[in-house]
């Protein structure tokens, strides 16, 4: 049965009323990485975890990222929606944009 059917039976024969939100798109936030300068180590540790596709590596990477100062803390964060979403190109991307120290 579909839901637009038990929603109509359910409304038929117990009175219940429906209000139904609207959707918006979620918006898209463009960050600008560039500011941030990553020690040489880290930044092939986390390349390296983004390459092999190893989510759990690259967690423990970003650990130590968002212990390096606030901006790293905000990007470490980024990179940690984008793992749960295995969305490693993204990460990648964002990698191509930030400086080595």
């Amino acid at each position: 049965m579909a839901v637009s059917s038990t929603n109509h039976c359910v409304s038929e024969h117990l009175g219940a009323t429906y209000t139904f939100a609207e959707e918006t798109a979620p918006v898209e936030v463009e960050i600008d990485w560039t500011g941030i300068s990553l020690p040489a180590g880290l930044y092939g540790d986390l390349e390296s975890a983004v390459s092999g596709h190893s989510v759990t590596q690259l967690r423990q990477h970003m650990d130590k990222l968002a212990q390096l100062g606030d901006k790293e803390r905000s990007l470490a964060a980024h990179l940690y929606e984008l793992a749960q979403l295995y969305d490693m190109d993204a990460i990648k991307a964002i990698l191509g944009e930030i400086k080595v120290a």
